[in-house]
């Protein structure tokens, strides 16, 4: 049995994502040497879980500083322009001298179910402003919406022309929800008669949804199946995989 495990990994493979860039620190007026901001992701953003963001502030100067924390998160347009926030979190932090401070940040899925998609550019930003002296330092991030990997399994070793093989796709709920209406889809140009079906009512938390399908090319070189999970809740796919099959002459 050959097992094919496809996801999107964040990171430039994605379709119009861009690779993230090394924590950088831009000017924001004028700016002070002696303090440091980063922002970075906490594990990979995976669409339909909460997507957590850690700030992390160095102060190298000899006197506790008090700043304004000011952080938000926009989808890129494929034309590079950001759109509206979709996401603002704001607070004022202490930081003692020659220390270091690191705040977490969570944004629940209900905050962007209705906004991001699979492959969707994010741009993540947080500006710290000194209360005393104005002076910002901002520091960001862009990365890309990866999705819950769909699993395919082809019996035997190879596929070969006109030669019926039989194809399982498995998709495993690992949200911490359950799904009403799941439907996973597999379509193959050559490979498959049409678009090939399986339903659930309500797939739970840890849960799997399977489908069976038989195909047989017609002729040789790389074939693309292409399998996708949606569901009700939302008119947005929470899963596309694609996985290539590779078609033999007998």
């Amino acid at each position: 049995v050959r097992t094919l495990t496809s996801y999107c990994d964040g990171l430039a493979t994605c379709p119009g994502c861009t690779p993230p860039p090394a924590h950088r620190l831009l000017e924001l007026g004028q700016m002070s040497p002696s303090l440091e901001v980063s922002l970075t992701t906490e594990g990979l953003p995976i669409l339909g879980k909460s997507i957590r963001l850690c700030v992390k502030v160095t102060n190298r100067s000899n006197q506790a500083r008090t700043l304004r924390e000011n952080v938000n998160a926009q989808l890129k347009e494929y034309n590079s322009n950001p759109e509206k926030s979709f996401w603002k979190a704001q607070k004022e932090v202490h930081i003692q001298a020659n220390k270091d401070l690191t705040l977490h940040h969570n944004i629940p899925y209900s905050d962007y179910e209705s906004i991001l998609a699979v492959n969707s550019v994010v741009n993540a930003a947080v500006v710290m402003q000194d209360s005393m002296t104005n002076e910002s330092i901002l520091s960001a991030q862009e990365f890309c919406m990866s999705c819950l990997p769909i699993t395919l399994e082809i019996e035997g070793d190879s596929v070969q022309i006109k030669k019926e093989k039989t194809a399982h796709v498995t998709f495993t709920n690992q949200l911490d929800r359950p799904l009403s209406g799941a439907v996973l889809s597999v379509e193959g140009s050559g490979l498959l008669y049409g678009k090939q079906e399986a339903r659930v009512g309500l797939l739970q938390p840890g849960k799997k949804i399977e489908k069976k399908v038989s195909i047989k090319a017609a002729s040789h070189g790389t074939k693309l199946l292409v399998a996708t999970l949606s569901h009700s809740n939302n008119s947005i796919t929470v899963s596309r995989s694609y996985h290539k099959v590779t078609v033999k002459a007998t």
